[in-house]
């Protein structure tokens, strides 16, 4: 694991490489702003209750969208790999999640 100080890791260009973030792109794919996912202890992403998730969907989903997890605080909790689910994404059949979300696979 690769291990960076606190101060380190509140600069977003640290934490971009480091934890991961978001960019933002225009309807012709020009890059219009790049946000990086920076930990802080109270947290600042909210979740909804946990849906289903059954196991042959991971595999189903593709396994080259899985990515591992680098927060700290979710590794605590035993998260090890993470997806983005697309808004109305359907696996086998089953919409995955209405609004799109993360989903988590912990180990």
């Amino acid at each position: 694991d690769l291990q960076v100080s606190e101060k380190e890791s509140h600069v977003a260009d640290i934490a971009f490489l480091v934890f991961g973030g978001y960019m933002y792109f225009d309807s012709d794919m020009v890059l219009m702003d790049v946000r990086a996912v920076v930990p802080v202890d109270e947290g600042s992403l909210c979740f909804g209750a946990p849906q289903q998730w059954l196991p042959e969907w991971s595999i189903a989903a593709g396994i080259e969208r899985w990515r591992p997890v680098t927060l700290p605080s979710l590794r605590a909790l035993g998260v090890r790999y993470f997806s983005w689910l697309l808004p109305d994404e359907a696996v086998e059949g089953s919409t995955l999640c209405r609004n799109g979300g993360f989903a988590y696979i912990f180990h």
